[in-house]
C-alpha cells in the first residue's frame, strides 16, 4: 500500500508539474494562432491557463478590436471545467462547468450590408469556399455531451448602427444566464434561467427547459416596463410618426419543438401597452395617437393548428387627434410606411390552411377621437366617450355581438348595436343617432345657399346589412325636429316641428329605394316678392362660379336607380306670401294645409295624386286635388286650386296700385283647374266676388286701362255676387311664357270681352239668343211693336239680374226714313206755292212752275227737263234734322215709358240720350230703332 500510495504521489507530482510545464505553454502557443486562423484577427487576453487539479481550462481578459481599436467583443474571463469520471463513466463528453463572465459584445453597422465583424465573414466565407467538400447527407447524430452547469455573464450587448445620421444604440445590460444538467443523451428537460435588463430601462426574465435529444422547450417568460422608445428609435427613418412614450409588458408560457418541423405555442400570455403618445412627424400634419392601456389576455396561440385565441383584448382611454382633406387622411398619411416587395405572406399559397382565431371580449372604453372636418367649416368634432364591446369575435360561423356608443361634441349620441360573421363577411348593424344639431351643416349649406339653419335636431335609426364585405341594405328611420332656417338678411324662411321618414330601404344590389313615407308637421315657410320683382327664393342661390377644374373623361353611365315614396304627407303646414311689388306690401298665409302626395317615383309615367286642403288666413278654405307627373320629358299635371270666402280687403295693396280703387269689403272665391299635357297648358279659372264695394279712388302710376266699375256691375247679380269665368291657354316651349303673365292676360281679355260686348251676357242670363243691345220700330213710327216688347222685357228681366247696371236709350232712324222725311218737307213747301201732292206725282206743269220757283228762290239753276229738275229739286233741299230728331227722341222715350210703364224699371236705372241726328257720325242711322248702351 505505501508503494502503490508513493506511485500515487509521483504521478500526481508529475501531472501537475508536466501539466504546468507543458499544457500552459502549448495553451499560450495555440490559443491566439487558433482564433486568427479562424477570423484572421488578433486575440488579446490576460492570462491562459488550466487547472490540473479541477481540469479546467481558462482565459482572463480577452479580447478582439476592431481595426479601429475599438472593441468587438470583451470577456472578463471564461472557464471550461472537464469531468474525466463522468466523461469515461457516460461515454459522453461531460463539463462540470462552462462559465463567461464580464461580457461585452459590441456589434455594429457601417454600411448598407457591413458590419465591424464583416471581415470575419469574409475570410470564413473564403476559408470554406478553398476547402469545400461534398456535403455529406447522411443524418448526423448529435454529439453526445453533458454540461452540469453553463453560465453566462453579460455586462453588455450593445447594437449600434453608425450608417444613420444619427446613430442608433441600443441593447441588454447585466444579462444573467444559467443552464444547469444539460445532456443530449436524456429526452428529459434542462432547466435554464435568463434574466436582462434593457438599457433603457425594464426587465426581461426567461425561464424553462430545453431537450435537445427531445428536439424541444419549454417554458415562460415575462418583459417589464420596457420602453418603446428603442424599437421606435430602430424604425424611426421608415416611420411618419414620432414616439414621445411608451412602454409594455409582455408574459407567457411557451413550448417550442423542432423534430420533423417547427411547431411552437404560446399559452396564458398577456401584452400591456402602457402610456403610449404618439404625434405625426410632417408639420403639416397635427395628428395625434395615444392611450393608457393597451391589453392583450392570451389563451392559446400555435402553429401546429394553425389558431389563436384570445380571452380579452382591451383599449382604455383612447385619445386620438386627425383630419382629412379630399382624399387625403392625416391618420393614413401618419402611418404610411414606405412601398416595399410584397413579402412571403402577402406571397402565400392561397390553399395554405387558415388560421382559425378568436377573441372572446374586444373592449375599447372611454375613448376621445378629436377629428377636423373641413366640409364643416374646418369644425373639429368630438367623439367622446367612446366604448365598444365585441364579443365572441371569431374566423367561424359564431356571430360575434358589438355594442357601440359615444357622444358627438357632447350633444348628439350615437349607439350601435349588431353581429359580424367573418368567413362570411357579414355584418347587421343597428344605429341610433340621437340629437344631432343640424346648424352643424350650415358650412355645407354655405356653398350652395344663402341659407342658414337655425336650430333642428336629427333622430335617426338605421340598419345595415353587409355581405361578402359589401353594403347590401340600408333600413332608415329617421326624425327631425324644430327646423328653423332664415336668410341672408336675418329673415325667418322655413321651419317645421317634426318631419319623419318611415320605413327606409335601400337595396344596393338591385339598386332599389323604398320609402314608407315622409311625413312633414307644421311645416312654415315664406315666399316674398321684393320691390325689384325678385324673390327671396332666388337670393337664396349662390350664383358664385366654382373654379375650372381639370375636365376628365365622363364615366359609363351607371345603372338606373328604381326609387318610390309611397305617402309624402303634410300636416298643419303655414306658407306666408308677401309682395312687395304694390304701393302697400301684400301679405297672406295658408294655414292647416295638410294632405299628401301618393305615390312619388322614378317611374315617370306613374300620375302623383295630389290632395290637401287648408285655409288663408285662418278662415278661407283652400284645397288642392288632381294629379301630376313632373319627371316626364314634357311634364303633364291635371290639377285644381280653389280659395274660398277670402277677404277682399286684404287685396286693397293690388286693387289701389293697378285699378286705381280701394276696396270697402268683399269676399274671394278662385277656382283655379289646370292641364298641361305636351307642353300646352290649359287652364278654367272662375272667379267669384261676393258683396264687393269699391271705395275711394286712389291715384297709381300703374294703372291697368280696365273699366273695373263697368265690369263689376255687368257681373254681379242681385245677391251681390259677381262670378266670373277666365280661360288660360298656353305653351311652356315660349320663351315668353310665365303662368303670372298668361292669367293675367286671360283676366284683362275677359273683363275687355265683358264690357265691349255687355248685352250678350244680359242675353246669356235669360237665356236669349237674341241681341238685346236694341230694338227695331215701324218706318216712320215710335209704337213698341210685339217683338220689341218682348226683347225689352227679356232686357228687364237681365236688368233685374244685375241690378248695378243702368241703361242709356238712343233714338235713332233709317236713311229711308230720312227721305221719306225729306220729300214730305218738299211737298209741304210746293203745297204753299199750289202744287198738290197729284201735281206732284204727275210731275205736270204746275209741278214745274212750282219747283222752278223753289231753285230760283235759292239761287240755283233751272234744268230743262222734268228728271232733272225733280233730281236737282231734291238734292237742293236740306235735312229735315228737326223732324228726325223728334222721330228719333219720341222713340227713345216710348222706350222708357214702356220700361216704367209697363215692366216696372226704376226711374234711376234708365235714361234717355239726346243726341241729335248726324249720318255722318258712326253707329247712327242704322234704322228705324232704339239702341240701348250699359253703364254703371
Amino acid at each position: 500500500m505505501q508503494t502503490i500510495a508513493k506511485w500515487l504521489v509521483k504521478l500526481t507530482t508529475v501531472y501537475f508539474f508536466g501539466s504546468l510545464a507543458l499544457v500552459w505553454p502549448l495553451l499560450n502557443a495555440f490559443l491566439a494562432p487558433a482564433y486568427q486562423s479562424q477570423t484572421n484577427r488578433a486575440l488579446h487576453y490576460d492570462l491562459a491557463g488550466f487547472n490540473p487539479l479541477t481540469l479546467s481550462v481558462f482565459v482572463y481578459g480577452a479580447e478582439d478590436r476592431n481595426p479601429d481599436g475599438s472593441v468587438l467583443w470583451r470577456l472578463d474571463s471564461a472557464t471550461v471545467n472537464l469531468s474525466l469520471l463522468q466523461t469515461l463513466t457516460t461515454a459522453a463528453i461531460t463539463f462540470d462547468a462552462i462559465a463567461l463572465t464580464g461580457l461585452q459584445l459590441k456589434p455594429e453597422k457601417t454600411g448598407e450590408t457591413r458590419f465591424n465583424f464583416s471581415d470575419i465573414i469574409d475570410f470564413r466565407a473564403a476559408q470554406s469556399s478553398a476547402t469545400a467538400t461534398p456535403a455529406d447527407d447522411a443524418a448526423a447524430g448529435l454529439p453526445r455531451v453533458r454540461i452540469n452547469t453553463l453560465s453566462l455573464q453579460a455586462k453588455l450587448l450593445q447594437y449600434t448602427d453608425a450608417t444613420r445620421a444619427k446613430p442608433y444604440v441600443n441593447g441588454l445590460r447585466d444579462i444573467a444566464f444559467v443552464l444547469e444538467d444539460f445532456s443530449t443523451l436524456s429526452d428529459d428537460g434542462d432547466g435554464y434561467a435568463l434574466r436582462a435588463e434593457g438599457v433603457a430601462g425594464g426587465v426581461i426574465e426567461w425561464r424553462g427547459h430545453i431537450s435537445a435529444a427531445g428536439t424541444r422547450t419549454w417554458g415562460e417568460f415575462s418583459i417589464h416596463n420596457m420602453s418603446l422608445m428603442p424599437l421606435w428609435e430602430f424604425a424611426e427613418p421608415q416611420l411618419a410618426f414620432e414616439l414621445h412614450r411608451g412602454q409594455f409588458n409582455l408574459n407567457g408560457h411557451y413550448t417550442v419543438n423542432w423534430k420533423d418541423q417547427l411547431h411552437w405555442q404560446l399559452s396564458e400570455g398577456a401584452l400591456d401597452v402602457n402610456q403610449l403618445a404618439l404625434s405625426a412627424r410632417d408639420t403639416g400634419n397635427d395628428s395625434q395617437l395615444g392611450f393608457d392601456r393597451f391589453s392583450v389576455r392570451l389563451q392559446s396561440l400555435g402553429n401546429r393548428l394553425q389558431s389563436a385565441v384570445l380571452e380579452q383584448v382591451t383599449l382604455e382611454k383612447l385619445s386620438l387627434q386627425s383630419w382629412h382633406e379630399n382624399q387625403t387622411v392625416g391618420l393614413i398619411q401618419m402611418f404610411a410606411l414606405p412601398a416595399t416587395q410584397a413579402t412571403a405572406a402577402e406571397t402565400a399559397d392561397p390553399a395554405t390552411q387558415p388560421w382559425q382565431w378568436r377573441i372572446n371580449q374586444l373592449a375599447v372604453t372611454d375613448a376621445e377621437v378629436q377629428w377636423r372636418v373641413p366640409e364643416l367649416d374646418q369644425r373639429v368634432l368630438k367623439l367622446a366617450p367612446i366604448n365598444l364591446r365585441v364579443s365572441a369575435l371569431n374566423s367561424g360561423e359564431e356571430p360575434a355581438d358589438i355594442q357601440l356608443g359615444f357622444l358627438v361634441d357632447n350633444t348628439a349620441r350615437l349607439a350601435a348595436t349588431g353581429q359580424w360573421q367573418t368567413p362570411r363577411q357579414q355584418l347587421d348593424l343597428k344605429l341610433q343617432m340621437d340629437r344631432l344639431p343640424l346648424a352643424w351643416a350650415n358650412p355645407v349649406i354655405d356653398d350652395h345657399l344663402a341659407l342658414k339653419v337655425t336650430d333642428g335636431e336629427l333622430e335617426t335609426q338605421v340598419n345595415l346589412q353587409i355581405e361578402g364585405g359589401e353594403l347590401k341594405q340600408i333600413q332608415s328611420e329617421a326624425l327631425i325636429n324644430q327646423l328653423r332656417t332664415s336668410d341672408a338678411r336675418g329673415r325667418a324662411l322655413t321651419g317645421f316641428s317634426q318631419l319623419a321618414v318611415n320605413g327606409a330601404k335601400v337595396s344596393l344590389a338591385e339598386r332599389e329605394l323604398t320609402i314608407e313615407q315622409i311625413a312633414i308637421d307644421s311645416l312654415s315657410g315664406r315666399l316674398t316678392i321684393n320691390q325689384d320683382g325678385t324673390t327671396n327664393l332666388n337670393a337664396l342661390v349662390r350664383n358664385d362660379t366654382p373654379p375650372e377644374t381639370q375636365q376628365t373623361p365622363p364615366d359609363a353611365p351607371a345603372p338606373t336607380w328604381r326609387w318610390q315614396i309611397n305617402s309624402v304627407a303634410l300636416k298643419d303646414a303655414a306658407i306666408g306670401f308677401t309682395d312687395e311689388t304694390p304701393l302697400s306690401p301684400f301679405s297672406a298665409q295658408i294655414q292647416n294645409f295638410t294632405g299628401e302626395l301618393t305615390p312619388v317615383s322614378s317611374n315617370a309615367d306613374q300620375p302623383i295624386a295630389v290632395n290637401f286642403k287648408g285655409n288663408v288666413d285662418g278662415y278661407a278654405p283652400v284645397t288642392l286635388k288632381g294629379w301630376a307627373k313632373p319627371l316626364l320629358a314634357d311634364p303633364a299635371i291635371d290639377l285644381s286650386l280653389k280659395f274660398a270666402a277670402m277677404d277682399l280687403g286684404v287685396f286693397n295693396p293690388y286693387s289701389t296700385t293697378f285699378t286705381g280703387w280701394q276696396i270697402e269689403k268683399g269676399l274671394l272665391t278662385v277656382e283655379m283647374d289646370y292641364g298641361l299635357d305636351q307642353k300646352r297648358i290649359v287652364g278654367n279659372n272662375r272667379v267669384v266676388l261676393d258683396q264687393l264695394e269699391l271705395g275711394e279712388r286712389i291715384n297709381s302710376k300703374r294703372l291697368v286701362d280696365i273699366p273695373l266699375r263697368l265690369a263689376l256691375a255687368l257681373l254681379t247679380d242681385e245677391n251681390g255676387v259677381a262670378d266670373l269665368a277666365v280661360p288660360v291657354s298656353g305653351t311652356t316651349d315660349d320663351p315668353d311664357f310665365s303662368v303670372g303673365s298668361i292669367i293675367w292676360a286671360a283676366l284683362r281679355n275677359s273683363i275687355m270681352k265683358l264690357v265691349t260686348a255687355p248685352f250678350n251676357l244680359l242675353a246669356s242670363l235669360v237665356d236669349s239668343e237674341e241681341d238685346l243691345g236694341f230694338i227695331e220700330f215701324a218706318e216712320l213710327s215710335s209704337s213698341i211693336t210685339p217683338d220689341a216688347a218682348n226683347k225689352l222685357d227679356a232686357l228687364k228681366n237681365a236688368l233685374d239680374q244685375r241690378p248695378s247696371l243702368r241703361i242709356g236709350i238712343v233714338g235713332d232712324v233709317s236713311a229711308a226714313e230720312m227721305r221719306q222725311l225729306r220729300t214730305q218737307a218738299l211737298q209741304a213747301m210746293l203745297t204753299e206755292k199750289g202744287v198738290s201732292p197729284a201735281d206732284t206725282d204727275a210731275l205736270n206743269n204746275r209741278w214745274a212752275s212750282g219747283a222752278a220757283t223753289l231753285l230760283s228762290e235759292r239761287n240755283l239753276a233751272v234744268p230743262d227737263t222734268p228728271a232733272a229738275l225733280q233730281k236737282a229739286l231734291l238734292q237742293s233741299q236740306p235735312m229735315p234734322v228737326a223732324a228726325l230728331n223728334e222721330l228719333s227722341q219720341t222713340r227713345a222715350l216710348a222706350t222708357k215709358q214702356h220700361f216704367l210703364n209697363q215692366l216696372g224699371l226704376a226711374p234711376d236705372r234708365v235714361f234717355v240720350h239726346s243726341v241729335s241726328i248726324d249720318c255722318s257720325e258712326k253707329a247712327r242711322c242704322e234704322g228705324p230703332m232704339a239702341k240701348f248702351e250699359i253703364s254703371n
